[in-house]
């Protein structure tokens, strides 16, 4: 018989250009991040890339340098670019589930907290 079937995959678009590079080795995770309504992940930032895909709900991202806020539903992907600050939150009624992958640098705290950029 063929092996059991693994779960279903978790698919986003991102409809910005991606461009990912690393100068060496790398640390690569994956989390699930659930906001609940009005909830923040504050500003901060990452030594690295991160790529986010709404499994759930909306998420609103304002990012330093384009701080309009920019709405993201279930199905879409987020991207941040190396060291980018931004802001997640969750401005709807419901729960907000994203699948967060990060590709960082190793031997440095994943996350710092940064002065709001908006």
């Amino acid at each position: 018989p063929p092996p059991p079937r693994g779960p279903d995959p978790i698919t986003g678009r991102v409809e910005d250009r991606v461009t990912m590079r690393t100068t060496g080795p790398a640390v690569y995770s994956v989390e699930t991040i659930v906001l609940r309504p009005g909830e923040n992940t504050g500003w901060h930032r990452h030594p690295g890339t991160e790529l986010a895909i709404v499994r759930a709900g909306e998420v609103t991202v304002r990012r330093e340098g384009a701080c309009r806020p920019t709405r993201y539903t279930a199905g879409e992907a987020v991207f941040v670019d190396d060291g980018s600050p931004h802001l997640a939150s969750n401005d709807g009624a419901v729960p907000a589930e994203m699948v967060v992958t990060h590709l960082l640098d190793p031997g440095v705290p994943e996350r710092s907290s940064v002065p709001p950029a908006c």
